[in-house]
């Protein structure tokens, strides 16, 4: 037991000593720069037929003003930015798919598309080990000529045919879609290319069967569940109850399982420590957070970063990988000590390797609780 417990206040000091100042960045998102973006339109297309008079489009995300996070020069100088759709998503995507699409002009019903996400990201798909920029190596980073990250876009919609007020429900969209041939999200058509698939799906419902035995619902229930969001206590309140959150269910409802917690500052590190029945004290690794009352913090690659409101979701700057570049993994670490325990001389050179991390901006899938 002694072993287990040394081990894993072992780790806890590799893994989380990266200082207090790199995991409480703060994100301000007002010094972000937006890059506005306006969606392609193919030189050459053929129209797909449509079986409905209309479209509309309505942007139900938690946070509308934000499509994802990105690089972009300003004065010279890489800056942090953000995506965003000129005009406003709704905007922007009914104008697209009235170029696209060849409508039924005999048809009674209309199509409503909501938008419940809408992401852009460098990063769809971590296809190397690195997480940190070489020297003078701008970002998306490359190691030996072949990109690290792989940009996507993730999308998730609902589609509902509507005719005098009433609604039915037809298909939910959720799908992600990543390019391979460019470092860049914005110059790849990811947007693009995920609304015409959506839209490809619509087209292959038996929509005649739909439009007879789909459930209906009046405008009202329609405007009332389009509307809803993911219950998210925190979001609605100032002051959070103090404690650790072994699930993300926990921190939703704003109910940590764990009260008596605390951390312990080290140098180069804060560690979580808990109670059990008889009073001992353990670090803890398997938990989503914790809260010490005014601020939450997050956990991501065993490390906790502070979360952040804003605009109806959470943000936050940190890290989803350490670098595994010249360093132990944790698995590693714990072997290695568990045989000198036993007798053995395979102790790592705490000398010989260093642990590193490169924040990035990401946002909370409020679904999921995962960052992207």
């Amino acid at each position: 037991m002694k072993i287990i417990t040394f081990c894993c206040i072992l780790v806890f000091k590799c893994i989380t000593g990266f200082g207090q100042k790199q995991n409480e960045a703060q994100l301000d998102l007002s010094t972000f720069y937006p890059e506005e973006l306006k969606l392609k339109m193919p030189k050459e297309t053929q129209l797909l037929n449509f079986p409905f008079h209309s479209i509309k489009v309505l942007d139900k995300r938690t946070d509308t003003s934000i499509m994802g996070f990105c690089k972009v020069e300003r004065f010279g100088l890489p800056k942090n930015g953000y995506f965003t759709l000129k005009g406003g998503a709704s905007t922007q995507i009914e104008s697209f798919l009235k170029t696209q699409l060849l409508f039924d002009s005999l048809s009674t019903y209309s199509l409503v598309i909501v938008i419940r996400k809408l992401w852009l990201t460098p990063e769809l798909e971590n296809d190397g080990v690195l997480d940190f920029p070489k020297k003078n190596e701008k970002f998306p980073f490359t190691e030996k000529g072949r990109p690290l990250f792989k940009p996507g876009v993730i999308g998730i919609f609902d589609f509902y045919a509507t005719k005098d007020s009433v609604y039915i429900p037809l298909t939910r969209f959720d799908s992600s879609l990543k390019d391979r041939k460019t470092l860049y999200p914005n110059e790849a058509g990811l947007i693009e290319d995920i609304i015409t698939a959506s839209i490809r799906k619509v087209l292959r419902i038996n929509l005649t069967e739909k439009l007879i035995t789909g459930k209906k619902i009046s405008g009202k229930e329609f405007e009332e569940f389009s509307s809803k969001q993911p219950i998210c206590k925190p979001l609605y309140i100032s002051e959070y109850k103090k404690g650790v959150y072994a699930t993300y269910e926990e921190f939703k409802n704003n109910q940590p399982s764990i009260k008596n917690f605390q951390i312990k500052k080290t140098e180069k590190a804060d560690l979580l420590f808990v109670k059990d029945e008889n009073g001992i004290e353990y670090p803890v690794r398997k938990i989503w957070g914790f809260s010490d009352g005014k601020t939450i913090y997050i956990k991501s690659s065993d490390v906790y970063f502070v979360l952040e409101k804003f605009n109806n979701n959470f943000y936050t700057m940190a890290a989803k990988k350490i670098s595994k570049k010249g360093i132990l993994t944790a698995e590693e670490i714990i072997v290695s000590f568990a045989i000198v325990a036993a007798g053995g001389n395979t102790a790592p050179n705490s000398k010989s390797y260093s642990l590193k991390l490169f924040l990035k901006p990401y946002q909370l899938d409020l679904e999921t609780g995962k960052l992207y």
